[in-house]
């Protein structure tokens, strides 16, 4: 008798929305479908709402409607999510640049008030000490 293997149970991401390691790679479902939540949003987005239920007459019309809202959460927070890292790494970038406009000398002291200037205070007080901590030393 062949030895029976173990079926990964679901992960519930949101009502009616699941996620399970073995059906669609992954991917966030329908719960108890292998309806992905991506092919419903991609009709809303070409047919609207009423193209989407009629795409996927075994679900019903609240299960396509979930996976829509799930759909279009997840997308907009990804983008967000972009957003955030790419404006992070370009306060940074502003940081570098505002040492290296300073010059080497001077550039820890403006790099401070830089960053005292841009309400960053706190990252002001360890600079302006390491800058103390130089000259006396």
């Amino acid at each position: 008798m062949a030895a029976e293997t173990e079926r990964p149970e679901p992960v519930i991401l949101a009502p009616g929305i699941t996620t399970t390691a073995d059906v669609q790679g992954g991917e966030p479902c329908i719960a108890g479908s292998r309806i992905t939540t991506s092919a419903p949003y991609a009709v809303w987005r070409e047919e609207g709402p009423e193209g989407a239920r009629d795409a996927y007459p075994s679900a019903a019309a609240l299960d396509i409607d979930r996976a829509i809202t799930f759909e279009a959460g997840r997308r907009y927070g990804e983008r967000h999510d972009r957003a955030d890292r790419t404006r992070r790494r370009l306060r940074t970038i502003e940081d570098a640049d505002a040492w290296k406009r300073a010059g080497y000398a001077e550039g820890l002291a403006a790099a401070a008030e830089y960053l005292r200037a841009s309400g960053r205070g706190d990252w002001a007080v360890v600079l302006t000490a390491t800058l103390r901590e130089r000259q006396e030393g």
